[in-house]
């Protein structure tokens, strides 16, 4: 998926080919998700992911994060945040009570509105995640999963290293220190214009047809 991957293969043969990405994810627009959710497109969303089955830890972390805006926040950004179906009840009624408007599920099938609407995106370092994020140009947080052979910090490295998001290590996230990076990044929208041109950098938009064309050819062999 990724040529910092293939450079790690001690010469393998191998295929860059992208990661495949649903075809709706990066066609959707912010008036469009705006419109279908209810959501108010003037206000700086931040979206917020867990990976396919929620993070304990990021949960956790937001909520902590949201007792700490101002009030001028509370009034001025509203939350996106897909946490799972074991923390959707906690984390709801946290941003209740600090508060902060909130559209808190415990999964979201309708992904490509979700990037639509988003300014800015805390998530996990899945390879899935990160190429949704290449395809859309959001920029991003991004705070991998710390276990799993360590492969999400490497992904993380990759898009840090292209300039679309910041890296914070999941035992380094102070909700003091996150606020800190989300505020610098969310008033900011040239910088996010010009990390969200970075992130777009690491898109392969033909990996579909790529990676079909690579086992076809593998078969006709």
């Amino acid at each position: 998926s990724f040529i910092e991957t293939q450079a790690q293969l001690n010469g393998t043969r191998s295929i860059l080919t992208g990661l495949p990405v649903r075809h709706r994810v990066g066609q959707t627009s912010k008036a469009q998700a705006a419109a279908a959710f209810g959501w108010d497109p003037d206000r700086l969303t931040l979206l917020v992911l867990g990976g396919s089955q929620g993070s304990r830890a990021i949960n956790r972390l937001m909520t902590q994060v949201a007792g700490r805006l101002s009030s001028h926040e509370r009034e001025t950004w509203q939350i996106l945040h897909v946490a799972g179906s074991a923390d959707a009840a906690m984390v709801t009624a946290a941003y209740a009570a600090h508060g902060v408007t909130a559209w808190v599920r415990p999964f979201l099938v309708e992904m490509d509105a979700a990037y639509a609407q988003a300014d800015l995106v805390v998530a996990r370092a899945g390879a899935s995640t990160i190429a949704e994020l290449a395809r859309c140009g959001k920029p991003s947080v991004l705070i991998p999963y710390p276990y799993a052979g360590a492969h999400q910090r490497a992904n993380a490295q990759v898009v840090e290293a292209a300039g679309g998001g910041v890296m914070i290590e999941e035992r380094e996230a102070d909700p003091a220190w996150v606020l800190t990076t989300l505020r610098r990044i969310l008033v900011d929208k040239r910088l996010r214009d010009i990390m969200g041109l970075q992130m777009r950098s690491l898109d392969q938009p033909n990996a579909a047809e790529r990676f079909t064309d690579a086992i076809m050819e593998l078969a006709a062999r």
